[in-house]
């Protein structure tokens, strides 16, 4: 996992570098440093010059001396940094949006008014307004527009806060550990020769043809785009079509389930991925082009399973007439990543548990969490839409299989989750700041009481999405080590998970036991050794 000694000094440069850039007249002049009753200040001057040449005065040296010699060359490193500017329209529309305001809260009790009083609405119009320049939003115009001729920063709120979430860090890391060792125990005791498996992870006998729809729910008033994904030579696929409906994540759209969609339809089967359009790309463009003050409608916790049964409605609607019959709506399987994973849960029959989310909605942390921070946008909901989340309405019983990558569970709660009554599978990566592991999959995962069966896959050195992950990287200086390139090392996890996918479908859908080779810890451990992104498996909840 991301440990606190190696973010740490990127912490200590980003509170830094957001007061130091400038030193005009309308600049504060000095940063004040408070620590309980004890409490100095330093001159943005002195940071300025060790910034540019090294230069270390008096004053900056009483701080310095208490950083290592290498912090300290990354510190002035970071100074030097250009950091890219931000436009004004989006970030103005995101810091007014109730996720945006929340982490404003969080800022100004430590960013403080010289008065002592939460620098919140100051930091705003700084950024706002620096936002205005030809320059954008950049620390120095930040700085040179904070209202104020001194930023206070309350170091005693900062330390403490970083000391709960390294022991947070600290404990997650070592259930994570204990996940791997348990997935090592299972392999060892189911051992499988993958070379008498046929691979999965190569595309399947058939070409796929894609297809998209505008599908219409009258009863919602809700329009909405689907992709689907099948054999072009339809005919020639023998027996029945399994189904599977992907749901994607928060501010993305239908088209990053693409490659998988693909994968999955050239083994037979018929694939529809769904844009959910009120958490979708284009909701959020819509935020940052001023066209609406959210970037996720706290009505999408009921409108994206009810999105997911409006496509099998649909399906089933057409499957006499264009797939003669021969569709498995009545046995279907969901896919979903992210938000789509809260999605997917859902539609299975997970319920939230609105008293364990009202109390996870109170840590200090929410806004440093970004799966809690839209999690908690649930409890906006009116009542009647919050009673469809409690009482199990949202559940389709067509459902016979779940999935769910990096999925957002934790606010299901035990009760939630222990409601699923079919096979789920579960996707973790160790490295996901978005929807850390702990919280949102492997407790969730241990909640699992009525699945049949129930699979854990956790992926070394993955996070909540490509980008993320290669920043990691970059950041963590692991990328000669790999020894391959990020975007070869994705593309293997990627063709790992399609078959851990062809394999799940073929098991709990079509019923051919002879597949549950690849779903086996052994087999899994084997084929994904030496990948950067190493996936293990476990089957039962870690004590």
């Amino acid at each position: 996992m991301l440990r606190p000694c190696q973010v740490l000094p990127s912490l200590i440069l980003g509170a830094i570098a957001i007061t130091a850039s400038c030193t005009t007249a309308q600049a504060a002049e000095r940063i004040s440093f408070q620590f309980g009753v004890l409490g100095d200040s330093l001159a943005v001057d002195s940071i300025k010059a060790f910034a540019e040449d090294g230069t270390v005065d008096a004053e900056l040296g009483a701080f310095l001396n208490f950083l290592p010699p290498q912090v300290q060359a990354q510190l002035r490193q970071g100074l030097t940094q250009t950091v890219e500017s931000v436009e004004t329209v989006p970030i103005s529309q995101w810091l007014y949006s109730p996720m945006g305001d929340k982490v404003l809260d969080y800022a100004g009790g430590i960013i403080k008014m010289p008065s002592g009083q939460s620098g919140k609405v100051a930091l705003r119009a700084a950024i706002v307004l620096a936002g205005g320049t030809s320059g954008g939003a950049t620390p120095m115009g930040v700085l040179e527009a904070f209202p104020a001729e001194s930023i206070h920063l309350d170091l005693a709120q900062a330390w403490g806060d970083w000391r709960r979430i390294r022991a947070v860090w600290d404990a997650d890391a070592t259930v994570v550990a204990q996940v791997k060792q348990a997935a090592l125990f299972e392999a060892e005791r189911s051992p499988v020769n993958p070379e008498a498996l046929p691979s999965l992870s190569e595309p399947g006998p058939w070409a796929v043809a894609s297809q998209s729809w505008m599908l219409e729910d009258q009863g919602r008033q809700r329009r909405y785009p689907v992709d689907l994904y099948q054999p072009q030579a339809l005919a020639r696929v023998t027996g029945p079509l399994p189904v599977v409906v992907m749901s994607h994540g928060y501010g993305i759209n239908r088209k990053y389930f693409t490659g998988l969609a693909m994968h999955l339809a050239s083994y037979g089967m018929v694939v529809a991925v769904p844009d959910h359009v009120g958490s979708n790309l284009d909701q959020l463009l819509a935020l940052e082009a001023g066209l609406s003050r959210e970037s996720f409608l706290a009505s999408e916790f009921v409108d994206r399973p009810l999105d997911v049964t409006a496509v099998l409605d649909e399906l089933e609607r057409r499957n006499g007439a264009d797939y003669q019959g021969r569709l498995q709506v009545d046995r279907v399987a969901l896919v979903g990543h992210s938000m789509g994973g809260y999605t997917v849960l859902a539609t299975s029959g997970a319920t939230v548990d609105f008293d364990h989310l009202q109390r996870r909605c109170l840590s200090r942390f929410i806004e440093l969490d970004t799966a809690l921070l839209v999690a908690c946008r649930a409890l906006e909901l009116p009542e009647a839409m919050a009673q469809s989340l409690q009482d199990g309405s949202l559940r389709d019983g067509r459902v016979q299989l779940v999935v769910g990558l990096s999925p957002v569970a934790s606010l299901f709660g035990e009760k939630g989750m222990g409601k699923i009554t079919i096979p789920t599978v579960m996707v973790a990566g160790n490295y996901d700041l978005a929807a850390p592991i702990v919280p949102e999959q492997v407790e969730p995962f241990g909640w699992l009481k009525n699945a049949p069966e129930k699979s854990l896959y956790l992926v070394e050195n993955w996070s909540h999405e490509e980008g993320v992950t290669e920043v990691i990287w970059n950041f963590l200086g692991l990328g000669d080590g790999l020894g391959q390139s990020f975007a070869e090392a994705n593309s293997v996890f990627q063709a790992n998970l399609g078959a851990a996918l062809v394999a799940a479908v073929d098991v709990y859908v079509r019923g051919e036991e002879g597949a549950r080779g690849y779903l086996l810890s052994g087999y899994v451990e084997a084929v994904s050794a030496g990948d950067a992104l190493r996936m293990h498996l476990v089957r039962s909840p870690v004590p």
